[in-house]
């Protein structure tokens, strides 16, 4: 695996430590509904961020591939036109950072949050979403950057949560003040390239080009996998209570460390697969190689993460959930979900070969058949009162994008 790969794999796996830290404190030191509030902020957070990924970042690395190698983003050598690309995207995503402050503020208040906390997690929620843009940019060229970022983040985190420790203040403001400052310090390494970029003119021809080709089946399908992979957390919350969905949501924190490293591996490696695939002189060899470290990485952290939280389980769970009159729902959501992100790493590295060949369509139509599976499921658990069994859903729809994705890939080398 490439150095740099590896770099922002320690960089990730710090953030990642970073913001499981920051939960378990919140959930050992606050009520069970605070933290699932906490949750499910992370849960729009990568809703978001998935909707920044769809609009902009997978077009806008298409389009620029598509025409060269690569492009210097910080202007010194790009043309006007470049950069009226830049400016066109960055404009939007900031569009979506306002849009997601918004709706952060108004979840936030429907669920009884308190103003203050409601105001500043919903900040954090709009500055967490532009470094999500700054950084996918930054990925295609300045690589050493988003490193810097990740441990910036981290460091802020870390550092944060055990100052709040030692204080004794761990509560729901306080953490939401802390992801603010982490969010608006991490934005700072990559600030030059968002400032860089929105000289000039925008040039909007190529975003809808972009739209049409990649962004419109980027964001259906964004759409339908927020359905597949987050609808139970949105419909225990609002139907079941907070109270309700805190051991599922504490069930994936304890595994979010995973997805984090994995989500990282498709971002460094996806700019590789999209060149090599525009290549006509690529040895497919290469290809195969690539998603085949994507794959074993995938694997590889799954078993790391899951036998950790195995052995600590057996043998000390109220470190994990610290209410056992309730523990015995936390171990099957756990064993639940730690199936369902199983199911998951064993499609990361197709999921990202076809999005890197620009198969948004097909991915969309894949995802969207499994989301059709997965909200009656989710439902019909909810009416029979039991919230756990909605992730058997979502096994079973992630099923299906695992068997779908592995013949849609076999096509495509066909």
């Amino acid at each position: 695996m490439h150095k740099a790969a590896l770099w922002q794999m320690f960089a990730m796996l710090l953030q990642a430590f970073a913001i499981f830290l920051t939960g378990f404190a919140l959930l050992h030191s606050a009520d069970t509904e605070h933290y699932a509030l906490f949750a499910l902020s992370q849960v729009v957070q990568g809703t978001v961020n998935g909707l920044i990924n769809a609009l902009c970042a997978s077009p806008l690395l298409l389009l620029l591939n598509s025409s060269r190698a690569a492009t210097n983003i910080e202007g010194d050598s790009a043309s006007a036109n470049e950069l009226g690309n830049y400016k066109s995207y960055g404009m939007v995503a900031l569009g979506i950072a306002l849009l997601a402050v918004i709706f952060q503020f108004c979840l936030a208040i429907f669920l009884a949050w308190p103003f203050t906390s409601a105001s500043v997690i919903a900040l954090a929620c709009g500055f967490f979403t532009v470094r999500w843009y700054l950084r996918s940019i930054a990925q295609n060229s300045k690589q050493a950057l988003v490193v810097f970022s990740d441990l910036l983040l981290a460091a802020v985190q870390l550092l944060g949560t055990a100052g709040l420790f030692y204080a004794d203040k761990l509560n729901l403001l306080n953490i939401s003040i802390l992801l603010l400052v982490s969010a608006i310090l991490s934005c700072l390494p990559v600030a030059r390239i968002g400032l860089s970029n929105f000289s000039g003119r925008a040039h909007w021809p190529n975003f809808r080009l972009g739209y049409q080709q990649q962004g419109r089946p980027a964001l259906s399908g964004m759409i339908s996998v927020e359905l597949a992979s987050n609808f139970h957390s949105y419909a225990i919350v609002m139907l079941a209570g907070a109270a309700a969905f805190a051991p599922i949501a504490a069930a994936a924190m304890f595994l979010r460390p995973m997805t984090i490293v994995q989500n990282s591996l498709v971002q460094y490696f996806r700019p590789h697969l999209v060149r090599l695939l525009l290549d006509a002189t690529t040895n497919t060899l290469q290809i195969r190689q690539i998603v085949a470290h994507i794959l074993q990485a995938s694997i590889g952290v799954w078993l790391l993460n899951v036998t950790a939280i195995s052995l600590i389980s057996c043998f000390a769970v109220e470190w994990l959930w610290p209410e056992l009159a309730t523990s015995r729902s936390f171990l099957i959501a756990l064993l639940l979900t730690a199936i369902w992100y199983l199911l998951r790493s064993l499609r990361i590295h197709t999921s990202a070969l076809l999005q890197s060949a620009n198969c948004f369509a097909e991915l969309a139509k894949v995802t969207w058949i499994s989301s059709f599976m997965l909200v009656p499921l989710v439902l019909l658990a909810l009416a029979l009162g039991s919230p756990l069994m909605s992730l058997v859903g979502a096994i079973i729809s992630e099923l299906w994008i695992v068997l779908r994705l592995r013949t849609l890939c076999i096509r495509l080398h066909s």
